[in-house]
């Protein structure tokens, strides 16, 4: 459904279209954190070298980091959304 936005000159780079935002934006909505932490697996995660290697080590931390980041995903793309703004994505 979504990818990291449109490639800059800058490989680290991606930008994303005002309505490429508010379609993310909308999509974060129909999935709330507490439904989506029913799926969280840490062996698996681990397993697949997900970023950070924390998940089987810190347990519940390891959630509550994964609920942290998301709620501020998700808050962010509610701003820009609702200010028709688009985003500049960056992977360091």
């Amino acid at each position: 459904m979504f990818d990291n936005g449109r490639p800059l000159p800058d490989d680290n780079y991606f930008a994303w279209h005002p309505d490429d935002v508010a379609a993310a934006a909308k999509a974060l909505t129909r999935f709330p954190f507490d439904e989506l932490a029913l799926f969280f697996d840490p062996v698996t995660m681990d397993g697949a070298g997900i970023y950070p290697a924390i998940w089987a080590r810190d347990g519940q931390d390891a959630l509550n980091y994964l609920r942290h980041h998301y709620v501020a995903l998700e808050q962010v793309f509610r701003h820009a959304a609702e200010h028709g703004s688009g985003l500049l994505q960056h992977f360091g």
